[in-house]
């Protein structure tokens, strides 16, 4: 990368009418042959970099303004990976017949998966909070449930 920058480098200062300049610059940065292509990388990399900076700028901002945002958020920062429930919910989610025991996310997609007591695991819409599907199968309270990393499989447990 570095011999790369340095043939933009001095790229540019041909391409700008820096003659002096880019022999000086040749022989201190000891470049070997003469090969500077005039498609003008250094320019467009460092307008990739104003590009990226400005898109990070972005982000620091968004991020700033969801921390603002925080008090509406659904889950505080501490306790358990999955997050703990507070008010005001998103949804109420009706359908087991006892006690939830377990509730996750999909690492990708908005689903919402949950587990109880009453041996069935059902499948939400996190969005809506519509139910899309109960699965059943445990004869008895389901203790815990959980995607792998791809969401590509969900594991559950019961006693």
């Amino acid at each position: 990368q570095k011999n790369e920058l340095h043939r933009a480098i001095l790229e540019y200062l041909i391409n700008n009418g820096m003659e002096e300049a880019a022999k000086g610059f040749k022989l201190d940065a000891e470049l070997k042959d003469t090969d500077a292509s005039t498609n003008d990388s250094l320019e467009k990399k460092w307008t990739s970099v104003i590009r990226l900076q400005r898109k990070v700028k972005d982000l620091e901002e968004k991020c700033e303004k969801l921390k603002k945002e925080k008090g509406s958020h659904i889950f505080h920062d501490e306790g358990p990976k999955e997050g703990i429930p507070c008010q005001p919910e998103r949804h109420k989610l009706i359908g087991h017949r006892g006690v939830v025991t377990k509730t996750v996310f999909h690492p990708f997609y908005s689903i919402a998966v949950s587990c109880g007591e009453d041996g069935a695991i059902k499948v939400w819409d996190s969005e809506t909070g519509k139910l899309e599907k109960t699965m059943k199968g445990h004869t008895g309270t389901v203790n815990y449930i959980s995607f792998n990393t791809t969401g590509t499989q969900l594991a559950s447990c019961s006693a």
